[in-house]
C-alpha cells in the first residue's frame, strides 16, 4: 500500500520519512488543541465542539447535491491546488 505522499513525489526513503513525520505532528497538534479547547471550556462550547463536525459533514453533504456535485469538485481542486497538485 502506498500512501498519498509516495503515490504523487514517488519520495525517496528520507523525504518519506519526514513527510511522515511532519504529518503526525500535525494531527498530534490538532488532537492537542481540541483538548485544551475541552479543558478550558464549559459545558456549551463542549458540546458545540463536539457537534460541529457533525453538522458541518451534514451541510457540506447537502450543499454537494443542491450544488448537483460541484461544491466537492470546488473542495478537491481547492485541496489539490493548496498541495501543489494540478487537479483537473
Amino acid at each position: 500500500y502506498q500512501g498519498f505522499f509516495d503515490q504523487i513525489y514517488l519520495a525517496p526513503g528520507l523525504a518519506k520519512i519526514l513527510w511522515t513525520i511532519l504529518l503526525l505532528t500535525f494531527v498530534s497538534s490538532l488532537g492537542w488543541m481540541v483538548t485544551m479547547l475541552y479543558y478550558r471550556a464549559n459545558t456549551l462550547v463542549k458540546v458545540l465542539i463536539s457537534v460541529s463536525p457533525i453538522v458541518i459533514i451534514t451541510i457540506l453533504g447537502y450543499l454537494h447535491q443542491r450544488t448537483a456535485g460541484r461544491l466537492g469538485y470546488w473542495i478537491v481542486s481547492l485541496f489539490g491546488k493548496a498541495l501543489g497538485l494540478s487537479v483537473e
